[in-house]
């Protein structure tokens, strides 16, 4: 079928994470096929209309908080945003005297220009009005509160997350929005682009850029449009890619996605797959035993497969390190802790590399972490019942588990 080219729209942080399957972004953004509605979305929606208004008010107040007024604000909520609301209430306090707006509507054009936001852009003392125009921009975004410092040097833009999941803040918005707000105020010479994930108390991730990284920034940005000039030149050529965007995608929802008898989100219902995983837990119970019964009597059990990739079940060398309770790792927990309010300091007087590293690899970190590789106090191999493949050896083996 042939798809009628239209003009380029404005690329935007939804259009990016469409455009992850390229035959997703065509049927939406091209074809005009409306998405199923979403419960995460109206939810998200409500509450950032109820945090800019919060803010706002506290910021025209000149106060951190306004419990009662919150408490009136997400009263009108629904079922689901109301409750996520009032979790956050008792800690999430207002930076009053920083906020430079809320809903702030951004927009670049095709050379990087600003293009000022539509609506009134709120100041402690003074309002100003700016006017967009909207066939100009090639890039846009509402950035939900905006902070600066008082000279005008340093920024942050705070954005509401209200996804069960938790993730690092190192998406195309990150870099977007933080972009546009550099080309927007020309003294900035850094932006914090921090994600506030309000199901939970003060479980925050972030990022840091400076005004020095633009050319990298505006590369990333740049790439990221040529990609969708290109699926509007040829979108008879738009790729089907499984992804996340599946449990989003109008063509996965009515099972008309072109590669739905291999696209493991169209082979089965979620009910099916909900029993395919119960089914698998309980075959599992049952065959690791008379895999290990079978290999402390007889040795390893091999298989190799129609590639020639050898698998071996056995006593393998898993090598297990743990690290001092000295003051490099108590900065990694207690930033940890003052991020998610989770505290691992529960009477450990060593903690195993499973449990740390894992909070090392975002990149504020990044030095962190070089530090503590040089703090390894002790590192032994012990031998465990695992599989051993051509990757490496995993210690819970399931040939049917998906990255």
């Amino acid at each position: 079928m042939s798809t009628a080219l239209v003009q380029l729209p404005a690329l935007r942080q939804s259009a990016v994470e469409t455009a992850a399957c390229p035959r997703a972004y065509v049927e939406i953004y091209i074809n005009g096929r409306q998405q199923p509605d979403s419960i995460p979305s109206e939810r998200g929606t409500e509450i950032h209309r109820v945090m800019s208004q919060y803010v706002d008010h506290c910021t025209k107040l000149k106060v951190p908080s306004d419990w009662v007024h919150f408490n009136k604000l997400a009263a009108a909520a629904g079922p689901v945003a109301g409750p996520i609301l009032d979790g956050i209430r008792d800690t999430y306090e207002v930076d009053w005297e920083r906020v430079f707006g809320t809903e702030v509507p951004l927009g670049l054009d095709e050379e990087f220009n600003p293009c000022a936001p539509d609506r009134n852009i709120f100041l402690p003392n003074t309002i100003q009005k700016y006017t967009l125009t909207p066939e100009r921009a090639a890039y846009t975004g509402t950035l939900d509160v905006i902070l600066l410092s008082h000279d005008g040097l340093r920024a942050k833009i705070d954005d509401y997350k209200s996804h069960p999941a938790v993730f690092d803040a190192d998406t195309f918005q990150s870099t977007l929005y933080p972009f546009m707000l550099f080309k927007h105020l020309p003294d900035l010479q850094s932006i914090t682009f921090e994600l506030n994930f309000v199901r939970y108390t003060k479980c925050v991730r972030s990022v840091q850029w400076k005004r020095t990284d633009m050319p990298e920034m505006q590369a990333i940005i740049s790439r990221a449009r040529e990609r969708q000039r290109i699926t509007h030149e040829n979108p008879d050529a738009a790729l089907a890619l499984p992804n996340k965007v599946c449990a989003y995608c109008p063509l996965a929802k009515d099972f008309s996605c072109p590669i739905a008898e291999w696209n493991e989100h169209t082979t089965m219902t979620l009910p099916q797959r909900l029993m395919w995983k119960m089914w698998m837990t309980k075959m599992n119970g049952i065959n690791n035993p008379v895999l290990k019964q079978h290999a402390e009597v007889n040795g390893p059990v091999r298989y190799e497969d129609g590639n020639g990739k050898v698998y071996e079940y056995g006593e393998q060398p898993v090598p297990s390190t743990r690290y001092p309770l000295d003051r490099t790792t108590i900065q990694v927990l207690e930033e940890y802790k003052a991020a998610t309010g989770e505290d691992l300091l529960d009477g450990k007087l060593s903690i195993s590399s499973t449990t740390i590293k894992p909070k090392l690899k975002t990149k504020k970190r990044a030095a962190l972490n070089e530090i503590f590789e040089e703090s390894i106090v002790e590192t032994a191999t012990k031998p465990k019942y695992a599989v051993r493949t051509p990757e490496g050896i995993e210690e819970d083996f399931n040939p049917y588990a998906q990255e």
